[in-house]
């Protein structure tokens, strides 16, 4: 990154961008600083007591309100920190004023240097926050796209609406197997997923797709439309069944102290739910579960009396997780990580998801999927369960364990 540029629309209540800038001097390509490199910094204690190797400065953007400087000054409380109110304006400067409509640009940090955003908090957001590297013209990645012509989340089959929630893509189309309506690439999801049918949504066939007139608002029967040349650019990151599609009528970018509590909670449940499959606990291991459960086929009951058996079968189970991604939107979440299981005779390698819902303070898993990867596909350093020799025998299962 040898510039960056933030630039932010419409009104913004306290943000804070922190960027790491890395010197020129020094660097080989065996030193080359990524996200991994720092990310394993964060957590090697060791490295507090030493200076980094290539060097790099951090430095830090806020909005908060200039007044607010010593609890015995006057102003210490000031919170105008919403652009365009303050005294003392929190940006660098005013790329366009504030119309009729209370929309204004702000540029908020303008970053020579390589470097890497490492975090971008807020406390509230009503608009829009665009990345700008290398003194670009548009942003990153930003793609206009049409929605279904009606408005409102959708619940039944032909309203017209594109649903909104947590998806993944089921496979790909290419023009060649399309009909001219989907343009040159269709990305099927699998709507409904679990919260919907727990909900009663129906309807099937929500795509991404290409187009063969041009883009227009509101004017698909509920998929997601795009231009041909930006579907094309966003299949290049798109992995059938991992890449996940979060589909919401508003983005929150929440505080990270928010994040990072609500993250623990997940983890910890799921932490539990492992030891307790692990332990063959099984009360315990379908107390996480909520009433309305249901996968493959087999609701909250019959997954209980699946797992029992399993429980019986096997003398000793051992479960390891890696790669934890979480997924919340609405009260819903997601997470998706890889999952070894080992048993006397039997072992598989997969990706699972589980689908939580949040009843009060509690998370209740309400749905799950698993794949089976090659163990080829496992992440590195990732203990495997070992199982003593004595207790091998040979079973044939099929279905989730």
């Amino acid at each position: 990154m040898k510039n960056c540029k933030l630039r932010t629309f419409r009104y913004l209540l306290f943000i804070i961008c922190s960027i790491p800038i890395f010197s020129h001097t020094g660097i080989s390509i065996s030193q080359t600083i990524t996200t991994g490199s720092l990310v394993r910094e964060m957590i090697d204690l060791s490295r507090l007591s030493e200076f980094p190797e290539p060097s790099y400065k951090s430095v830090q953007f806020s909005s908060y309100d200039r007044r607010s400087i010593h609890p015995d000054a006057p102003g210490w409380f000031a919170n105008s920190d919403g652009f365009g109110r303050e005294p003392i304006p929190g940006f660098e400067e005013v790329i366009k004023e504030p119309g009729e409509d209370n929309i204004g640009e702000y540029l908020m940090c303008d970053v020579k240097g390589p470097g890497a955003i490492v975090r971008l908090w807020t406390a509230l957001i009503n608009g829009e926050v665009r990345l700008y590297l290398d003194d670009l013209s548009q942003p990153i990645k930003a793609y206009p796209c049409s929605t279904g012509e009606n408005s409102g989340p959708k619940t039944r089959k032909n309203d017209r609406k594109t649903p909104e929630g947590i998806y993944f893509v089921t496979r790909a189309y290419e023009e060649e197997e399309l009909t001219p309506i989907y343009g040159v690439y269709a990305f099927p999801l699998d709507y409904p997923n679990p919260f919907d049918k727990m909900e009663g949504k129906k309807g099937y066939g929500i795509w991404f797709h290409g187009l063969n007139k041009p883009l227009r608002p509101n004017d698909s029967n509920g998929c997601i439309a795009m231009n041909n040349w930006d579907i094309a650019d966003l299949a290049h990151y798109i992995r059938i069944g991992e890449t996940p599609v979060v589909i919401t009528q508003r983005l929150e970018i929440a505080s990270s102290y928010r994040l990072d509590l609500e993250a623990s909670l997940l983890k910890n449940l799921i932490g539990d739910w492992r030891k307790a499959w692990q332990s063959k606990e099984i009360e315990r291991y379908m107390s996480h579960y909520h009433s309305s459960f249901r996968s493959e086929g087999k609701s909250w009951d019959p997954w209980k009396t699946h797992k029992a058996k399993l429980a019986t079968l096997y003398e000793e189970i051992q479960v390891a997780i890696q790669d934890m991604w979480i997924f919340q939107n609405d009260g819903l979440a997601m997470a998706l990580f890889y999952q070894h299981f080992k048993a006397p005779g039997f072992e598989s390698f997969g990706k699972k998801r589980l689908y939580l819902r949040q009843n009060s303070t509690e998370w209740k898993i309400i749905g799950e999927f698993y794949r089976e990867v090659s163990k080829k596909l496992w992440p590195v350093n990732t203990p495997a369960p070992e199982m003593p020799p004595e207790k091998k025998k040979v079973f044939t299962l099929y279905g989730q364990h």
